[in-house]
């Protein structure tokens, strides 16, 4: 039997796992990134049948896990751009933006 503080640590550690920071999204293969966005929609499936059947009554949930796909699919787009954009292209965009940023000084 789980005493009171083994079920705060239980609570605690799914809290620290609910949603992932963008660095840590960025870190990941595309495989990983494919098998996650599964999982989240899953996920999100799964919350809406249990809010609709009234088996849920956190409606917060719903909004965490669709950021968490949108952070996912950021990532996802970020690297099918950055993939297409020839590397000429980006070192003019950032001189660019470095003669913009002194002329403003």
């Amino acid at each position: 039997m789980c005493n009171a503080r083994d079920q705060k640590l239980q609570v605690t550690s799914y809290k620290l796992h609910d949603s992932m920071e963008i660095s840590e999204i960025r870190k990941k293969t595309d495989k990983e990134l494919t098998k996650l966005l599964a999982e989240q929609r899953e996920r999100l499936r799964d919350l809406r049948f249990k809010i609709a059947s009234h088996q849920h009554k956190n409606y917060k949930k719903i909004d965490k896990v669709r950021k968490e796909i949108a952070r996912i699919l950021s990532a996802m787009n970020e690297r099918r751009h950055y993939q297409e954009i020839p590397k000429s292209k980006i070192t003019i965009s950032k001189q660019i933006q470095n003669s913009k940023s002194q002329n403003l000084k």
